[in-house]
């Protein structure tokens, strides 16, 4: 893969915005949802979402439940409202998920080399 396709989802409310970037490729060769297929959000999962007042993350997920599959869709919108509420709440990303410190030590990151 060259180049990537994403879909990027912005939620916007308590005057902040909230991001979050789709995984789905292009094709279904990894996993069946494909960025075609996870479109649906903007047809079916944002219009029934905008415009209602959820009191934390979790209640998103209640208002998913009448469709099935798509979860890399479903997931996009709730990764973007998690950080919306964060940024609302005035709290950073990694503290309202549970997390406890505000650096973690990681290690190498190889990237992957062209295949011939």
């Amino acid at each position: 893969m060259v180049t990537r396709v994403a879909p990027i989802v912005v939620l916007r409310g308590g005057g902040c915005e909230g991001y979050a970037e789709g995984v789905a490729d292009v094709l279904p060769d990894y996993l069946p949802e494909t960025i075609v297929s996870s479109m649906m959000m903007r047809d079916v999962l944002l219009p029934a979402f905008v415009g209602k007042h959820f009191a934390n993350p979790q209640e998103i997920e209640r208002s998913f439940r009448p469709w099935r599959d798509h979860q890399m869709a479903k997931a996009t919108v709730e990764m973007a409202f998690w950080d919306l509420w964060s940024k609302v709440q005035g709290l950073p990303l990694w503290q309202v998920l549970g997390g406890t410190r505000s650096q973690i030590e990681v290690g190498v990151s190889l990237g992957i080399r062209e295949i011939f």
